[in-house]
C-alpha cells in the first residue's frame, strides 16, 4: 500500500522559542527591523551560484518579503549564501540592504576569483579550477557550512561558473558533513543560447550525477520547455528578459515549496525528517510543480496541469517511475470549506498504481491566497532519469533530422551533440 505520513496538528512557538527535531532551541527574532536575522542553527542552507543561481535567489527573497516582511525571521533554520566569479554582481547583492539583513552580514557572500584571477567567462573549466582553489588555498567555507540536514545549490547549467563550480561546491559539502542530503536544483538553456551552452550543460549534468558517489539529489529544469508553456498558455512571444525571470522563478518555486511545507504549521505538517526522508528515496532525480487553481473541479485541474508541464519531460511517464511524494495543499486563511476531497484525489492519481511509493503531504492556511483558491507544492523523487535528458535535447531546437533516436539519458545527448555543429 501506498505509504502515508500525517503529523499531528502543529501549534506556533511560544516565547520567541522553537522545537526542531526533537529538542527545544532559542530562536533570536529581531525587534528593531534593521537588525540582522540570525539563524541560529541550520537545517537547510541554500547557495546560489553563478548568476543565475544568484538572481533566482535574490528574486526568491525578494518576493517572499513583499508578501510577508517578516517571513526570513519565522524561518532561522535556513541560511543563504551567494557564490559566485562576478565581483560586480556579489557587490550589487552587498549593498542591498533588504538581502543583508537576511543573510546576516557579508560572511556569506563568497567571491571565488580576483582582479587578477578574473572570471569564470562562462568557461565551466575555469569556474571549477577558481572554485578548487578557493577551496584549496584560501579555505572560503571554512567554519560556513557543517551541520546541515540539506543542502541546496541552485544555478544556470551551461555557463562557467555554476556549471563549473557546483559540482566541486557539493564534493565539499559532503566531503564535510557526510550525512548531509545534497540537492541541486539546476535549468538547462534556452535554445536561442547555442549548442555550445546546452554540450556545457549535458557535461556540467554527467561530472554532477558522478560526484559524490553518486548521492547528489538533482532537479532539473528545461528552459526551452518553460518558454512553451508560458506561450501556449498566454498566447504571446516569451521576450528575452522575461525568458530568464521566469526561469529564475521556477527554480525560486522549487526553493519555497520545500521552505513552506517546512515552516506553516496547520492541520497537517511535516518536520525536516519528513523532507528528507522523501528527498532521500533512491534515485537521484527530482521533479517539482507548483500550481495555484480556482473554481470548481480543483483536483482535475491539478492533475491536468501537472501532466501538461513538460518542465522535466514526459510527466505521466515520468510520475510513474516515481519513489516518494512530498505534497503540500495551501487554503486561504479563515476557509472552512474542506478540500479533503480534492487532496485524496490528487493524491491518488498521482501515486498511480505504485503501491510502494512514500507519501507525505501538509496542509496548511496562507494569508496571501484569495479566496475559493487551492495552492499546491509536489515534490516527486526517487525518478528514474532516463529519458529527462532525451527530453531536454528535445525541447532545444537544433536540427535533428539526420539521424533517429536510439538511445537514452546522457549518452544520447553526448553522442548526438559530438555530431552537431557549432553556431
Amino acid at each position: 500500500m501506498v505509504t502515508k505520513k500525517t503529523a499531528d496538528k502543529g501549534k506556533p512557538p511560544k516565547d520567541n522559542a522553537a522545537s526542531t527535531d526533537g529538542f527545544k532551541t532559542d530562536l533570536y527574532v529581531p525587534a528593531n527591523a534593521n537588525e540582522a536575522i540570525v539563524p541560529v542553527r541550520t537545517e537547510m542552507l541554500i547557495a546560489g551560484i553563478g548568476g543565475a543561481g544568484g538572481n533566482s535567489l535574490v528574486r526568491l527573497i525578494k518576493n517572499n518579503l513583499t508578501q510577508d516582511p517578516e517571513y526570513y525571521s519565522k524561518i532561522p533554520y535556513v541560511k543563504m549564501m551567494f557564490i559566485n566569479t562576478d565581483g560586480d554582481a556579489l557587490d550589487a547583492i552587498e549593498n542591498d540592504q533588504d538581502i543583508m539583513k537576511v543573510l546576516g552580514g557579508n560572511d556569506n557572500i563568497i567571491r571565488i576569483s580576483t582582479k587578477e584571477s578574473g572570471g569564470a567567462g562562462g568557461n565551466p573549466q575555469k569556474g571549477k579550477e577558481l572554485m578548487e582553489k578557493a577551496l584549496q588555498e584560501t579555505n572560503l567555507l571554512k567554519g560556513k557550512i557543517g551541520g546541515e540536514n540539506i543542502v541546496f545549490a541552485i544555478y544556470g547549467s551551461g555557463k562557467g561558473t555554476g556549471t563549473g563550480a557546483g559540482p566541486v561546491f557539493m564534493e565539499h559539502v559532503i566531503a564535510e558533513n557526510p550525512s548531509v542530503l545534497p540537492v541541486v536544483i539546476s535549468t538547462m538553456p534556452f535554445g536561442f543560447e547555442g549548442k555550445r551552452r546546452f554540450k556545457y550543460a549535458v557535461e556540467g549534468y554527467e561530472n554532477l550525477k558522478n560526484a559524490g558517489d553518486n548521492s547528489i539529489r538533482i532537479l532539473r529544469i528545461l528552459n526551452e520547455q518553460l518558454r512553451k508553456n508560458f506561450e501556449a498558455e498566454t498566447g504571446s512571444t516569451l521576450s528575452l528578459e522575461k525568458a530568464f525571470s521566469v526561469a529564475d522563478k521556477a527554480m525560486g518555486d522549487a526553493l519555497n515549496t520545500i521552505i513552506d511545507i517546512r515552516q506553516y504549521t496547520g492541520e497537517v505538517n511535516v518536520d525536516i525528517q519528513d523532507i528528507r526522508s522523501v528527498l532521500g528515496e533512491p534515485g537521484q532525480t527530482l521533479l517539482c510543480y507548483n500550481l495555484l487553481v480556482t473554481g470548481n473541479e480543483k483536483a482535475q485541474q491539478v492533475i491536468d496541469r501537472i501532466y501538461k508541464t513538460q518542465i522535466h519531460g514526459d510527466a505521466k511517464q515520468l510520475i510513474n517511475t516515481a519513489k516518494g511524494m512530498l505534497i503540500a495543499f495551501y487554503t486561504p486563511e479563515g476557509n472552512k470549506t474542506s478540500m479533503l476531497d480534492d487532496m485524496e484525489r490528487i493524491v491518488t492519481n498521482l501515486s498511480g498504481q505504485n503501491e510502494d511509493m512514500n507519501v507525505i503531504f501538509g496542509s496548511a492556511q496562507k494569508v496571501t491566497l484569495k479566496k475559493d483558491e487551492l495552492e499546491i507544492g509536489l515534490i516527486l523523487t526517487g525518478i528514474d532519469d532516463s529519458n529527462i535528458a532525451e527530453a531536454a535535447y528535445s525541447a532545444n531546437p537544433v536540427d535533428r533530422s539526420d539521424y533517429k533516436i536510439q538511445h537514452t539519458g546522457a549518452d544520447f545527448l553526448t553522442n548526438q551533440l559530438k555530431n552537431q555543429p557549432d553556431k
